[in-house]
């Protein structure tokens, strides 16, 4: 009776071996040779059971993911177990199953490995849909960029007609035939209007980042692109008394994107132009030297300052003042961050009220 017992439960357990939906194969531990596979594994690989047994382990693994199944393999033997490692079987036919792996050794009584059991899920349908997925991330991606270009271009277009109005404006201002009644209401038009220009400005600024206009790399001199746009900010430079001094002499070059480097510097001169110590002329030293790898761009003023280390990450928020005197919204500084994070680099900020600031661009 214990023996019939035995026996259905030894008819249950091939059942559910030869059955399983997992690939199941034992191979001799000492030779890799294959000496038993369940009926799923000859189903979906089209090997008869003949051409299968006594082959070495290797043979049913597709040669594109070779290196990859000698480093497990060389883990198993380290470790005794390997679970859930990404490979690739190779059907008769040559094409790919993708399938984790996992591997347990069965020991003899003396402890001694004498051959392993190895699990093979077939996660083909896992990897269409990561396939799938891919492409509408893509495709995401896709439309998410020619949306920011769309608002870049939109916001652009709008900002000249508001400066045509602006300008009408101001020459109706200097109007002696404007009413006493009129003056405050065209006051009030013309600052909306700075307002909305100034909105403007900020919104272009930050599509222009996040569109990547200007991803084209190439070797550019720092002299060059500071140069421009000293020259194309020198009427702002001159009415602030602002003095600045470059020296690139340590690091003359880098490989960057030209209208995101001008984008950096405008910015950062910017920033503190709106930050200038009330009681002297502002001074700001800009430099580049060599760490490691990597370029460092170092920008330095005689501001106003603030606590950088009780401030933090607030100096690099959109639209965050960090100081009461603070007559900028915080998207200088946001734009330079974005720039040199999208590239790779970081951005650390040292300060202190009325000691200046000290930025470090690692590009």
């Amino acid at each position: 009776m214990e023996q019939i017992k035995c026996q259905k439960e030894l008819e249950k357990y091939f059942e559910y071996y030869n059955n399983s939906p997992d690939m199941y194969v034992s191979v001799d531990y000492i030779d890799g040779l294959i000496e038993d596979c369940n009926k799923t594994l000859l189903i979906k690989t089209g090997y008869s059971r003949e051409e299968l047994i006594g082959q070495h382990i290797f043979f049913i693994y597709h040669p594109d993911c070779m290196q990859k199944v000698k480093k497990t393999f060389k883990m198993f033997s380290e470790t005794g177990y390997i679970e859930n490692h990404e490979l690739e079987l190779k059907r008769k036919d040559g094409s790919k199953i993708p399938v984790l792996l996992s591997v347990t050794p069965i020991k003899n009584e003396n402890g001694k490995t004498i051959y392993s059991n190895s699990i093979w899920r077939d996660i083909s349908n896992i990897k269409k849909l990561e396939d799938k997925l891919k492409v509408a991330n893509q495709n995401l991606e896709n439309k998410v960029a020619e949306l920011e270009e769309l608002s870049y271009i939109t916001a652009h277009y709008l900002n000249d007609p508001v400066l045509n109005i602006q300008r009408e404006l101001k020459t109706l201002d200097h109007n002696s035939n404007i009413t006493l009644s009129g003056r405050p209401i065209l006051k009030k038009a013309l600052k909306y209007l700075g307002d909305i220009g100034e909105k403007l400005y900020i919104l272009n600024s930050i599509l222009a980042v996040n569109v990547d206009l200007g991803r084209d790399k190439r070797e550019v001199y720092f002299s060059d692109i500071f140069h421009k746009v000293k020259n194309d900010m020198s009427r702002v430079i001159f009415d602030a008394n602002m003095v600045i001094n470059a020296d690139f002499s340590q690091c003359p070059q880098i490989e960057y994107s030209p209208m995101q480097l001008n984008n950096l510097l405008r910015n950062l001169i910017t920033a503190a132009i709106k930050n200038k110590p009330p009681n002297k002329y502002p001074v700001v030293e800009i430099s580049t030297k060599k760490n490691d790898d990597q370029v460092v761009l170092i920008v330095k003023d005689n501001g106003i300052g603030f606590e950088s280390e009780k401030n933090g990450n607030k100096t690099h928020g959109l639209l965050k003042k960090v100081t009461n005197q603070d007559s900028g919204m915080g998207v200088g500084l946001y734009i330079v961050k974005t720039i040199v994070n999208k590239n790779g680099g970081n951005m650390t900020v040292t300060s202190k009220p009325n000691k200046g600031s000290v930025l470090r661009l690692s590009l």
